[in-house]
């Protein structure tokens, strides 16, 4: 069931990019963002409440952006024990709504990449690195012509050392678009 809902989400941000770039008005084309923000993530019976997350995107053809990223978070269980979640991922987003950002846009992303989980107590620490998929739903919200606010919510799935995990994690971050005169 899994894969399956990953294949769709993976089939409609594929097919959001319109084909006709010639229909293009604005005389500058944004090519891409950097984002910094608030990461939040919990699984049940752990949240990691302490987190940041910063991604790269290029646009590569108008609503479709390819995507690079990292997150960490941290958080503690037991009053003793750390936990840490770092994520290096790649992918790509869809956007679909305003292709010149002027209005509030919805997108959809899935990245691929690696994921390390570390757990330290009493000095002592462990880790264990796996492979990660992560599908996400997020909004871009401009505040002006570069800065915009991007709410977003991601399903971080994991295979690390032959067992599944299943993360989800909201960001709230601030995005800073860049553009290039045509």
């Amino acid at each position: 069931m899994t894969q399956r809902c990953i294949v769709a989400l993976a089939a409609v941000v594929c097919f959001l990019a319109p084909q006709d770039v010639s229909a293009q008005t604005a005389a500058d084309v944004q090519r891409g963002d950097v984002s910094v923000g608030y990461s939040f993530m919990w699984e049940d019976g752990l949240t990691l409440p302490a987190g940041i997350m910063i991604a790269d995107a290029w646009r590569v053809r108008p609503n479709l952006d390819v995507v690079l990223e990292f997150d960490f978070n941290h958080g503690t269980f037991l009053d003793a024990i750390g936990a840490n979640i770092f994520t290096y991922q790649a992918g790509v987003r869809g956007s679909f709504g305003s292709a010149y950002g002027e209005r509030v846009t919805q997108h959809l992303q899935l990245l691929a990449g690696m994921v390390t989980f570390r757990a330290s107590a009493l000095g002592d620490s462990v880790s264990s690195s796996g492979l990660a998929i992560q599908p996400g739903y997020g909004l871009n919200i401009p505040v002006s012509r570069v800065v915009s606010i991007r709410p977003q919510l991601d399903w971080l799935i994991s295979r690390v050392e032959g067992s599944w995990g299943h993360d989800r994690r909201v960001t709230l971050s601030a995005a800073f678009r860049f553009f290039q005169r045509q």
